[in-house]
C-alpha cells in the first residue's frame, strides 16, 4: 500500500476529491521523477511496427495496450526521468521517432502543460441507467442481452439482498480483493476495507447465488435515490463463476433491486475512455449510457501525435477515445482501410461504437472519403488533415 493508499482510507467523502487534486497536483512539483518510457511492437490489425512514449502513471496502460493495440506484449525501454516542468519539452523531443505520446497526469496539470498539443481524455467515465426501465426496454433490438438473460436462468442464479456487517469482510476477503488482483494484477487499485464499509453504512451486499451458496456479490450504495455500485467480485477471484453468467446476473438484479428500492437511477461504475472497451460494451449491453467523468476520475490520459500516419490511424480504430469537448463527452475513431471510406462505412461504424450519453462521434477517413459520403446522425467526418496532428486537432476543438 502506497502513502496515498494510507491516507486516502480515511479521508471523508466530501474531502476525497480535493484530497486527490492537492496530492498528486503537488507531489510533481516537488522535484519528484516523472518516469518516460518507450514501448515497441507490431500493432493491430496488420503487424506494422508502432512505437508510443507514455510518461507518468500511464505505465497502468501497458497491459490493456498488448490487448488492444499491440499483437502482443510490447518491449518497453526506459527513456529518461523529467520533472512536470520539463514534461512538455521532453514529449516534444521524443515524439519526433515516435508515432504517439500518451502521459497520465492529474486535471490540473495536465491542463497547465499539455492541454494546447494533447487531447486529454478522463482517465475513467461513468455509466449507468434509468432504474425505472422497462424491461422491454433494455432488451429491445438486444439480442446478445437476451441470450446472456436465458443463460442466468438455465445455470439457476438467483440474486440475495444482505446487510449483515460479517458478509463485509466475507465479500472482501474472498471475493472483491482476490478478483481485483487477478484481473488488473500490479496496477490494480483495490478499496480498502474501511472506505468500503463507509459506504455499506448506506449500501447492502447483493450476492449472485446458485444452489444457494454465493458465486459472485457486489457492493452497491443508496443515496438519494440513486444505487451506485462500489465493487464487484467472484468468489475466489475465479473466472469460472464469470463464465457462468455471474457479472451478467451481477449487472441485471442490481437494476431489479434499484427499481425495488425506488431508487431513479442505478449506476454500473466506471471503464476507461474508449468506446471499444470490453467491460464499456458489456456494461453499454445491459442498458448502461455514458454518464460523464466518473466522480472518482482526478486524472487526464494526455494522447498526442506530431503526424497522422497508418500507425495513429489503427489507434485510434482501435481504441475510439472518448474526451471531453465543451462539457460533454465525445468521441474521435478512425476508419483504418485500405481506400476512401463509404457512408456504409461511417453507418456501421457509429452503430458498433455510439453509446448514448455522447455528444458527438468523429469520425476520420484514414484515407479520405468517397465523393458525397454524408455522416450518420450525431457524427461528423473528418479527413486525415483535419487531424494531422494532435495540435491541430485541439486548435479545432477550441475554434
Amino acid at each position: 500500500m502506497t502513502l496515498y493508499d494510507a491516507l486516502y482510507a480515511y479521508v471523508p467523502e466530501r474531502l476525497q476529491g480535493p484530497f486527490w487534486r492537492a496530492y498528486y497536483g503537488a507531489t510533481p512539483h516537488l522535484g519528484l521523477a516523472i518516469p518516460v518510457t518507450r514501448l515497441c511492437g507490431p500493432v493491430r490489425p496488420h503487424g506494422r511496427p508502432g512505437t508510443l512514449v507514455v510518461a507518468g502513471r500511464a505505465a497502468w496502460l501497458r497491459p490493456y495496450l498488448a490487448d488492444t493495440f499491440f499483437l502482443s506484449a510490447p518491449a518497453s525501454e526506459p527513456l529518461a526521468t523529467t520533472t512536470i516542468w520539463g514534461l512538455p519539452g521532453a514529449l516534444r523531443g521524443l515524439a519526433r521517432e515516435a508515432d504517439a505520446t500518451l502521459a497520465l497526469l492529474d486535471s490540473i496539470n495536465a491542463r497547465w502543460s499539455l492541454a494546447r498539443d494533447h487531447l486529454r481524455l478522463p482517465t475513467w467515465v461513468d455509466l449507468g441507467r434509468s432504474a425505472t426501465a422497462s424491461r422491454a426496454e433494455i432488451f429491445r433490438r438486444n439480442e446478445s442481452a437476451r441470450s446472456d438473460l436465458r443463460h442466468i436462468h438455465r445455470a439457476g442464479l438467483k440474486a440475495r439482498l444482505s446487510r449483515d456487517p460479517a458478509d463485509l469482510d466475507r465479500y472482501y476477503g474472498d471475493y472483491y480483493v482476490p478478483t481485483t488482483l487477478k484481473r488488473y494484477g500490479q496496477h490494480a487499485f483495490v478499496h480498502s476495507a474501511h472506505f468500503l464499509r463507509d459506504r455499506y453504512r448506506n449500501g447492502f451486499l447483493l450476492w449472485i447465488e446458485k444452489d444457494r451458496e454465493p458465486i459472485a456479490g457486489c457492493l452497491g450504495e443508496v443515496r438519494a435515490g440513486f444505487v451506485k455500485m462500489w465493487s464487484v467480485g467472484l468468489r475466489g477471484g475465479d473466472q469460472q463463476w464469470a463464465k457462468l453468467g455471474a457479472y451478467g446476473a451481477v449487472y441485471y438484479f442490481l437494476g431489479q433491486q434499484a427499481h425495488d428500492l425506488g431508487a431513479h437511477a442505478v449506476g454500473f461504475g466506471g471503464c476507461r475512455p474508449f468506446l471499444s472497451d470490453g467491460v464499456l460494451r458489456y456494461k453499454r449491453k445491459w442498458g448502461a449510457t455514458l454518464a460523464g467523468r466518473a466522480a472518482m476520475s482526478y486524472d487526464d490520459l494526455c494522447l498526442g501525435w506530431t503526424h497522422f500516419n497508418s500507425v495513429v490511424a489503427d489507434l485510434l480504430d482501435a481504441l475510439s477515445v472518448v474526451f471531453l469537448e465543451r462539457g460533454r463527452l465525445a468521441a474521435l475513431t478512425c476508419l483504418a482501410a485500405a481506400g476512401p471510406a463509404a457512408a456504409r462505412d461511417a453507418e456501421r461504424r457509429r452503430h458498433l461504437m455510439w453509446t448514448p450519453g455522447l455528444g458527438r462521434l468523429y469520425i476520420v477517413g484514414g484515407r479520405g472519403w468517397e465523393a458525397n459520403s454524408t455522416a450518420p446522425p450525431d457524427c461528423e467526418l473528418l479527413r486525415p488533415e483535419d487531424v494531422g496532428s494532435s495540435a491541430v486537432w485541439c486548435a479545432r476543438l477550441r475554434g
